[in-house]
């Protein structure tokens, strides 16, 4: 969640929502001579136990104290859980077993809410505890082309430059194999991340 500066003056704020394209964000914005703080995962919030890049509401609001403008990016909710469950189901220390996850709705319940309350991340946590009102929103699923370029000028007034080829740093997070839900299983994720779509009806209607 890193605080966006320029000339060492606050411009606005990136809330980092886990698995929504956020450390490609964060290399754009470094590439065009911004500076982030806040953005080092290592660093957790006493608070809340949880990494300072991922804080959800209200908790990043102390980060940034000159109140500047937010924005965060949205994906959606079945994509974004098989991308973080595609790197947690290849780990050693997250034993990821599909028939008891999936067993039926009070079981996936259980084990991403206890995956929300263990992790020092926010992999997991619906994407509606991050946004408010107050948030500009961009859609993952729209890209990170000129239709992006052009609505953060619009709305931040700070023009990005580059190359529409470029990804950013590449780490092992995203080099984990795709997980293949199965289809029976979608509505169990859905049902979980109810609200996040009537986040993005909101957003997007």
């Amino acid at each position: 969640m890193p605080l966006i500066r320029k000339n060492n003056e606050d411009k606005l704020y990136f809330i980092h929502i886990p698995r929504t394209a956020g450390r490609f964000i964060n290399r754009i914005l470094l590439n065009n001579n911004l500076q982030l703080t806040h953005d080092h995962f290592e660093k957790i919030d006493k608070d809340t136990g949880k990494e300072i890049p991922h804080l959800h509401y209200p908790y990043y609001k102390k980060y940034n104290p000159n109140n500047v403008p937010y924005f965060a990016v949205v994906r959606d909710p079945v994509n974004r859980f098989i991308s973080a469950i595609s790197q947690y189901s290849e780990s050693n220390f997250f034993l990821f077993n599909a028939n008891d996850v999936f067993m039926n709705q009070n079981s996936f319940n259980n084990y991403v809410n206890n995956l929300n309350n263990t992790l020092k991340s926010n992999w997991f946590l619906p994407q509606h505890n991050f946004i408010t009102d107050e948030v500009n929103v961009w859609k993952f699923e729209n890209g990170f082309k000129d239709n992006f370029k052009k609505w953060f000028k619009e709305k931040f007034n700070i023009e990005l430059v580059f190359n529409d080829n470029f990804r950013g740093n590449i780490t092992y997070r995203d080099l984990a194999k795709r997980y293949n839900v199965k289809e029976e299983h979608i509505p169990l994720i859905k049902e979980y991340y109810k609200k996040d779509y009537e986040l993005i009806t909101k957003v997007y209607n």
